[in-house]
């Protein structure tokens, strides 16, 4: 299954994890699947596993996309940054242009050095 995560045949993964795997291997597949933004086979991955949030958080960058609302890069930022990924939802909210949002992740979370360093490093789009 892995293997099949590695060079993007998510597809393929699914089908293997449907033969059975532990629960863990579940999670892999569906962040995986969430990181790429394949949102149906995520949503699966989550629900075989009933990780709840988790299907909170395809659903809500499904919707952004479909609404055409935000691209692929904040869709995307969206994803990383509920999974606790976060230095990788800057760069990605940074990427698609969303600055502001980077650093209202960082406020939210009480982490004002990050966010201090965010703005430092040449970001000075955003507002305090």
């Amino acid at each position: 299954m892995y293997q099949y995560i590695d060079i993007g045949l998510y597809n393929h993964a699914y089908d293997i994890a449907c033969l059975g795997v532990a629960e863990s291997d579940w999670l892999a597949l569906g962040t995986a699947c969430l990181d790429n933004l394949e949102l149906n086979i995520a949503y699966s991955a989550f629900a075989r596993i009933k990780k709840l949030r988790y299907i909170e958080i395809v659903s809500e960058v499904e919707e952004k996309l479909k609404s055409g609302e935000w691209g692929r890069e904040a869709c995307m930022a969206t994803a990383a940054a509920a999974m606790g990924k976060l230095r990788d939802a800057a760069k990605l909210y940074q990427k698609a242009g969303l600055q502001q949002y980077a650093l209202d992740m960082y406020s939210d979370l009480r982490m004002f050095d990050i966010a201090q360093e965010f703005i430092a490093s040449g970001n000075t789009q955003v507002r305090l």
